[in-house]
């Protein structure tokens, strides 16, 4: 059976050298992505999500899943593929699992 995702207005941020997404309501969640679905930029402070580029701290309508439990995450930084189970320091509890997909970037 499918889970079904739900869309979520907010941002990308990073923050303590995190990345988050930022809900309207001001709350902070780490966004977990399959591989090849995000890739970090930072020296252009964008995002690429499934190929649609979206500024840092720019609105925009998107869709994924709040887990309360974190297995394993994935980030692709640049070409680099972050997969470290170990590495929690950015994580929150819940987390949202994101679809990687843009449904409406927000001018």
């Amino acid at each position: 059976m499918r889970e079904i995702n739900f869309v979520f207005k907010g941002k990308y941020v990073i923050k303590n050298n995190c990345l988050y997404f930022v809900k309207n309501n001001n709350e902070y969640l780490s966004p977990i992505f399959y591989p090849d679905r995000a890739s970090l930029f930072e020296n252009e402070q964008t995002i690429s999500l499934n190929g649609t580029k979206v500024k840092l701290g720019e609105e925009v309508v998107t869709s994924g899943i709040i887990k309360e439990q974190i297995g394993s995450y994935y980030l692709r930084k640049g070409d680099i593929v972050i997969a470290d189970p170990e590495n929690t320091a950015c994580l929150t509890e819940p987390a949202i699992f994101m679809s990687g997909r843009v449904v409406n970037p927000l001018v």
